[in-house]
């Protein structure tokens, strides 16, 4: 596994940007070994993932946060990454939201099923990708990144987890200890839903007792809502993004070529165009 050790030391924290239940990310300054000083984010955690890191060292692609190097300096261990202006595509939507541009979210749109379509290339699985997974870049603002990934071996996923994620995750991986092939196309479904609307998937309060159902069919009375002039394809695509029968569900190559249609246009944010979809 070949990746760049960085130095603790060659490192200034400057505060903390996110803090979870196994890991802490923090913002700080990495003195580069071209002698000049670099803004990254520094991801703390308690002891190193081999397979993660050996996943994202192999990763070189613009809509995915690379990983610029690894503090490994026990007890102390930290994945160095690439820092983001904004920490996940909310922050970015809000932003959109004030100075609404169709075309600007088409254009995320197409970038947020790039990410999928080429770990599906390396054939290397990514299960559960959220919206907190895609962030706008502090390179070029308007370029979505995925990160955040997980082993896809089996992955104990604690109540917290499940509440956190729940408007993104598969009905199917609520019960399963390890996701479908296409688990991620239905959390890809959701990212661009929230894309075209500009709103949340769902309120924390609505689902806060969903995750602790043990109910098979516990999904289906959450279905988001489509507006009346989003296009055909498009609606009829996330209609099959979210269906409980993940089999039932599209392949990659297929919403890529809905979302990458010349004659697709992307409506204007209404927010009282929303509608209720029938499954």
């Amino acid at each position: 596994m070949s990746y760049t050790k960085i130095k603790k030391r060659h490192l200034t924290f400057q505060k903390t940007l996110y803090q979870g239940a196994f890991s802490t990310v923090y913002k700080a300054s990495w003195w580069e070994t071209c002698m000049k000083w670099t803004d990254v984010a520094a991801k703390k955690v308690d002891k190193l993932d081999t397979k993660e890191i050996e996943i994202m060292s192999s990763l070189n692609h613009t809509n995915i946060v690379n990983l610029l190097g690894v503090v490994d300096e026990s007890p102390e261990y930290y994945l160095i990454l690439e820092l983001c202006s904004y920490r996940t595509l909310r922050e970015g939507l809000d932003k959109l939201i004030k100075c609404d541009n169709a075309q600007s979210r088409k254009e995320l749109m197409e970038q947020a099923v790039k990410p999928l379509q080429y770990l599906k290339q390396k054939r290397i699985v990514h299960h559960e990708i959220t919206s907190q997974n895609y962030v706008f870049s502090s390179y070029d603002f308007g370029i979505l990144k995925l990160t955040k990934f997980k082993r896809a071996e089996k992955i104990e996923i604690t109540s917290e987890d499940k509440l956190e994620s729940y408007p993104w995750t598969a009905p199917e991986s609520l019960h399963e200890v390890e996701p479908f092939p296409t688990s991620d196309i239905f959390s890809l479904g959701v990212v661009l839903w929230e894309i075209l609307t500009l709103q949340n998937p769902f309120q924390v309060s609505e689902c806060a007792q969903i995750p602790a159902a043990d109910e098979p069919d516990v999904k289906e009375a959450h279905h988001l809502p489509i507006p009346d002039d989003c296009p055909e394809q498009l609606a009829g695509m996330m209609k099959q993004c979210w269906h409980k029968d993940w089999k039932k569900r599209p392949c990659i190559e297929h919403v890529v070529a809905v979302i990458t249609r010349e004659e697709f246009t992307m409506p204007m944010y209404q927010k009282s165009t929303l509608k209720c979809i029938e499954m």
